[in-house]
């Protein structure tokens, strides 16, 4: 008796491309390349520079590119990329509070060295969505063609360094692939980069579509090119050091397994912020940004940035006289004290941030804060300020109380 025949549905994988049994994962070979992204022509996110903070996620990107960097052959560039989840949907783009220490504190020290932020909102698709839809290989694309922004403005290439942390990483090293083979990139430094379904622990290798999305995401991180620097943190459940084992043996790029991952409160999927990385990593990253990203690098500098970004940060928490001064003297001139201001002050005052407070006559007001410096929070406080109208003052600095008149 014949065997009875299976009917397979065959994916068209287009010119070129043969199709595999159904059992493979991927099920045309060579891989469909997706179409390249196009190039940004709107960006936004921040410069980080020697000068301070220019630019944001409302700003121009044309204007603030010359702003920042006004002589860019002699510019060494670092883009930080963020963090997401699997499908892009809880992207909270927070340069100013989500970027590591050790990077924000680069440009003060070395003034050749401009950091850029990009702000994604690209969205990927699902577990079930194809591998050229995958939050990862959308925001790489996207990466790799701001690229010829840069360049375009005259940054020169091998002074680009792209620097990303979990799905940023892995978003930095898919950049990496069209970048480095086009000369457009010097070298890339990836923070526990992930597919976004190691939370789910066995689930993932035992669930067919996920363990196709793995697969697929090991193979497009093995064509990343070197050099890169990569971090695998013992103990993280987002990135286990076992899902990134594979790269040892990627030419050009160096596995950095990190042991007792963990810094104070700080777990091992966050180390990369902590003062604990700066103080046991820091000398690694800066001679390899020096070596291969055209950084200048002189030892008492390397030792200053390291000291301040493993320097713990101090417990500056305000006692409840600041609040009781500050709103007894806003009262006193004729302003509004409403009542949640006086509920929610005392806990605004208790952040581990530098603060400003905005306050108008009517009592509407605004609150800032910043992790890494006051004059971004200043500025984000004072524009808060303007849209409540004439009335309105700065009230608070840090835990100063600003006494100048109304703002005209």
């Amino acid at each position: 008796m014949a065997p009875e025949l299976t009917k397979v549905k065959v994916q068209s994988c287009g010119p070129g491309s043969t199709t595999l049994p159904p059992s493979s994962v991927s099920s045309c070979w060579p891989p469909v390349r997706p179409r390249p992204a196009p190039i940004p022509t709107a960006c936004t996110g921040p410069f980080f520079t020697a000068d301070g903070v220019i630019g944001g996620r409302y700003e121009d990107f044309a204007a603030d590119l010359k702003t920042a960097i006004p002589e860019p052959a002699g510019t060494t560039l670092v883009l930080f990329n963020h963090g997401t989840s699997a499908g892009g949907l809880d992207q909270k783009c927070r340069p100013q509070k989500a970027l590591p220490r050790f990077f924000a504190i680069l440009p003060k020290n070395l003034p050749e060295a401009v950091l850029y932020y990009p702000c994604s909102d690209v969205l990927g698709g699902s577990s079930g969505a194809g591998q050229s839809r995958q939050i990862y290989q959308l925001r790489g694309r996207e990466i790799a063609a701001l690229l010829d922004r840069f360049m375009a403005h005259g940054v020169a290439p091998g002074r680009i360094t792209l620097v990303g942390h979990s799905g940023g990483a892995s978003a930095v090293m898919v950049a990496a692939q069209a970048a480095q083979a086009a000369d457009k990139l010097a070298a890339f430094v990836a923070s526990a980069p992930g597919h976004g379904y190691a939370y789910l622990g066995r689930d993932a290798g035992n669930n067919p579509i996920l363990s196709g999305q793995v697969y697929g995401w090991r193979q497009a991180l093995k064509e990343a090119t070197g050099p890169g620097l990569v971090f695998a943190y013992e103990g993280d459940r987002f990135s286990p050091p076992g899902d990134l084992e594979f790269l040892a043996g990627v030419d050009g790029i160096e596995l950095v397994g990190v042991r007792d991952a963990r810094c104070g409160r700080m777990r091992p999927h966050g180390f990369f912020w902590s003062p604990c990385f700066a103080e046991r990593y820091g000398e690694l990253v800066l001679q390899f940004l020096a070596r291969h990203g055209g950084l200048s690098l002189p030892p008492a500098v390397a030792a200053r940035i390291i000291t301040a970004a493993a320097r713990p940060k101090a417990d500056t928490k305000p006692g409840p006289e600041v609040a009781r001064r500050l709103l007894s003297g806003l009262g006193k001139q004729g302003f509004k004290i409403t009542k949640s201001l006086r509920r929610k002050l005392q806990s605004y005052l208790e952040l581990p941030a530098h603060k400003a407070l905005a306050i108008s006559r009517s009592g509407a007001w605004a609150s800032a804060t910043n992790r890494l410096t006051p004059e971004i929070a200043i500025a984000d406080a004072g524009r808060r300020c303007t849209r409540l109208g004439p009335k309105c003052r700065l009230a608070l600095v840090g835990e100063e109380i600003v006494k100048d008149e109304e703002r005209e």
